[in-house]
Order: structure tokens, then C-alpha cells, then sequence
């Protein structure tokens, strides 16, 4: 199965980003939701939220 592909998008399109936490390398237990570092802010002024699947946290998808 293909973990990704490559696509091209046009100026000011929208991209659909899917992101978990953020944390130093050196300390896992150490996390930050990812839209709450300032240089992760979008324009959007609502974020909506998917949950994966179990199978999904497995696979890693």
C-alpha cells in the first residue's frame, strides 16, 4: 500500500492537513497540540477533528 503520494496544488488552495501533537525528540512524555505553537496557526477560525481508528494507529496511517 502506498503511504503517500505526490500532488501539486495552486496558489491559496486549500490543503487538508492531518496532525496529532509535537513534542522535543528528547522527551516523548513531553506533547503540545500542534495548533497551539504559534507558527502553526492557519487562517481558519474553527479546526475540525478526526479520530483514527484503532487499525489506523496501528498501521500508522
Amino acid at each position: 500500500m502506498k503511504a503517500f503520494s505526490l500532488s501539486s496544488y495552486e496558489d491559496h488552495e486549500e490543503v487538508v492537513l492531518w496532525m496529532n501533537t509535537v513534542g522535543p525528540y528528547q522527551n516523548r512524555q513531553e506533547t503540545y497540540a500542534y495548533f497551539s505553537l504559534p507558527f502553526c496557526a492557519g487562517t481558519k477560525q474553527s479546526i475540525g477533528h478526526y479520530h483514527e481508528t484503532l487499525s489506523e494507529a496501528l498501521q500508522g496511517d
